[in-house]
Order: C-alpha cells, then sequence, then structure tokens
C-alpha cells in the first residue's frame, strides 16, 4: 500500500493523479476499515449529509429516551440498547463532521489525526455493542425462566467498560502515522506506515473488530433456533420437525429480523473486505462509497431495529407518548372549559 501503483493503476483515466496521492504514498481516508478517497468524498452535497444527521440524531434520541427508562433496563440487553444509541450518535456526529471538513478543506489536522482515529474506534464499539445485544437474547432464550436479570445487568456493565477500553486502547497508535502534507494548493492525510508489523497489526485488528460480530449476528440465531427446535420436539413429539421449526421462527420473528438486518447491511462491507484489497477504477470506487453508507444505515436507524421491532420496548416507547398526548387533550380541554 506504499506505492502509488497500489492505490491508483492507470490512475488519468480515472481520476487527477494530484488529488488521491501524495508522492509515493496512497492518500485515502480509512472509515471503518475501509478506504474511501476523499475526492470521491468531497463530491457528496452537504445538505444531504446534515440531512443525514438530523434523522439520526432524531432517532436516537428517540431510542435514548426509550432506555433512559429504568424498565427498559431490568437486564442487561436495555443497558446494551442504551449505549447503542448513545455511541451511535456519537459515532454518526463524527463521520458527518469529518466529511463536512474534508468538503470544506477545514480543521485538517484535526481531521487527519483525531476524527479518523475516533469514527474507527465508535464504529467498531457500535458493532461490538449489537453483538452482545445478540448474545445476551440467545441466552434468555436457551436458559428461559433460569436466567439471572440481575447477573446479566452487572455483566453488561462490565462487558462495556471493557469494550470501550479495548476498542480505543488497541488503535491508539493510530494519530501517530498519520501526517499532513502540502500539495496541489491543499494539505491531504498522509498514512505513512513504515513498519510491517504496525500495518499487520492494524490489518488483522480490524478484521477481527469486524468479523467477530457479524459472524455473532450471522450465527447466534441458527444455533438458538435449532436448540429450540429439538427442545419444542420433545415436548411436541406428535408434531412434525416443519410444525415445531416454524413455530419457533414465527414465535421469535422479531430478533430474527433484527439480527439479520444487521447481517444484509454489514455483507456488503463482507464481501469487499475480501475481493476489493484496491481501489483500479471508477466503478470500484463507486461502489466502495455506497458499501460505505449502506454500512451507515444501523447508526441512523437503530431505532427501529432495537425498538420498535421488539415486543418488549416498543411498549416502552409508545406509554409516554400516549402519556404526553392525553396531557396535552386534557390541557386543550381546561383551556376550552373556561
Amino acid at each position: 500500500m506504499n506505492r502509488i501503483n497500489d492505490c491508483l493503476v492507470n490512475s488519468s483515466q480515472i481520476f487527477n493523479h494530484s488529488l488521491c496521492a501524495y508522492g509515493s504514498i496512497c492518500q485515502y481516508s480509512t472509515i471503518s476499515s475501509y478506504q474511501v478517497f476523499s475526492c470521491s468524498i468531497r463530491s457528496i452535497p452537504i445538505g444531504i449529509l446534515l440531512s443525514i444527521l438530523l434523522i439520526g440524531t432524531i432517532f436516537n434520541l428517540l431510542s435514548f429516551g426509550t432506555f433512559c427508562q429504568s424498565n427498559a433496563r431490568e437486564m442487561g440487553s436495555g443497558i446494551y440498547r442504551l449505549w447503542i444509541a448513545l455511541i451511535g450518535q456519537f459515532d454518526l456526529t463524527i463521520v458527518i463532521v469529518h466529511i463536512i471538513f474534508e468538503i470544506k478543506q477545514e480543521y485538517e489536522e484535526i481531521n487527519c489525526l483525531f476524527l479518523e482515529y475516533f469514527q474507527i474506534v465508535l464504529h467498531s464499539l457500535f458493532e461490538s455493542l449489537t453483538a452482545c445485544v445478540t448474545l445476551e437474547r440467545a441466552i434468555v432464550i436457551l436458559q428461559g425462566v433460569s436466567f439471572n436479570k440481575n447477573g446479566s445487568k452487572r455483566t453488561a456493565k462490565f462487558i462495556i467498560i471493557f469494550l470501550i477500553f479495548i476498542h480505543f486502547l488497541r488503535l491508539i497508535h493510530y494519530p501517530f502515522y498519520h501526517h499532513l502534507e502540502y500539495s496541489t494548493n491543499r494539505y491531504v492525510c498522509i498514512i505513512n506506515v513504515k513498519s510491517l508489523r504496525i500495518y499487520q497489526y492494524e490489518y488483522i485488528t480490524n478484521m477481527i473488530s469486524f468479523l467477530i460480530p457479524f459472524f455473532i449476528n450471522c450465527f447466534s440465531p441458527l444455533i438458538w433456533i435449532i436448540a429450540l427446535t429439538k427442545h419444542r420436539m420433545t415436548l411436541k413429539r406428535n408434531h412434525s420437525i416443519s410444525i415445531n421449526f416454524n413455530y419457533v421462527l414465527y414465535t421469535y420473528r422479531h430478533i430474527i429480523i433484527a439480527c439479520y438486518l444487521l447481517v444484509l447491511v454489514n455483507l456488503p462491507r463482507f464481501i469487499l473486505m475480501f475481493s476489493l484489497t484496491y481501489i483500479q477504477y471508477q466503478w470500484q470506487n463507486i461502489i466502495s462509497m455506497f458499501v460505505y453508507f449502506i454500512s451507515l444505515i444501523p447508526l441512523i436507524f437503530s431505532f427501529f431495529i432495537f425498538v420498535i421491532l421488539s415486543p418488549k420496548y416498543r411498549p416502552m416507547f409508545f406509554h409516554p407518548v400516549h402519556r404526553i398526548m392525553k396531557c396535552n387533550q386534557r390541557r386543550q380541554y381546561n383551556i376550552t372549559s373556561l
């Protein structure tokens, strides 16, 4: 990745050579272990970015308000979801601010040294928390009434602190391997990894931080679906396997849908991770940008994944809404009766 041929091949047919590279080093922005060229980011209208931020902020505030209720945090799952809304909002804000600074070419040093670091860390932390929700769902389903709610709350608090510490620590070197270089009347952020071991370490840790949550969300539902089907076969021996299997799918459909929505939005990243090592043509660049923005969907719409789809947490959101509506109706009635 240190030679221009590794960055752009026959660049005169794609972009202005000097815009996407500096000297012999690739110039790109690494967001959630992706290489998204800044020359493509600059073509995005700021109005669209601000609209995305506004929509995401509204939905994350609704999620945060739902899980701030004490009855929504009776188990560790509610605590994970509260932090998912919080981390998702921080991550989305930093991503949008980072892109706006890139477009306007302002605060280059802050953008280069700090914002990229925080958005990579926060996105990895967000995905790890979604995997924690999936794992606790599986434990609750398999243990049933023997599940320890208080124990899950203590475990969730410990795991959240541990994940925050690990994710921020694993890339603590990141700002030290970025620097600004002046090229063609502007500053560009150069990633200069001279040590092969550091490059390998960063590559492996980025892969692990993405693949572990991805595989947990992908295979965990399959494990407990099979386990519940087998358990139901012992209780309903007169029913066929297909009937018991369909019953499990229908009963836990909201959990299955939520898990595989997360898998679906990350599947393009999974494919691109092993099929696109560097950007050579313009269509590859477009695909990279498209996949990158797909990966932002959970940050924006986690409210629908973790609140609306859940039969447990959905009423907790609508209950205070109904109370506010009734209060407004009473106020209007009192005003009109005067």
